[in-house]
């Protein structure tokens, strides 16, 4: 059975392994460009499905990358 670290561990390489730093962050710098970023804007649900993931998801890996407080 997984203890919590071993759950952590486990997301983080994920979420790494499926939205990238480097392309992240390049969607991300992008949409910046044009307005800011709130929890509810669509380009999120956007990005979600272009990276296959769910938004929770998504928004914790921005999160981490420092682009959202969750």
């Amino acid at each position: 059975m997984y203890d919590d670290q071993e759950d952590a561990e486990a997301n983080y390489f994920a979420m790494c392994l499926l939205m990238p730093e480097h392309f992240v962050r390049k969607d991300i710098e992008a949409m910046l460009a044009k307005s800011p970023l709130c929890f509810d804007d669509p380009r999120i649900d956007q990005m979600a499905k272009r990276y296959k993931v769910d938004v929770k998801l998504l928004m914790l890996r921005l999160g981490q990358l420092g682009y959202m407080k969750v």
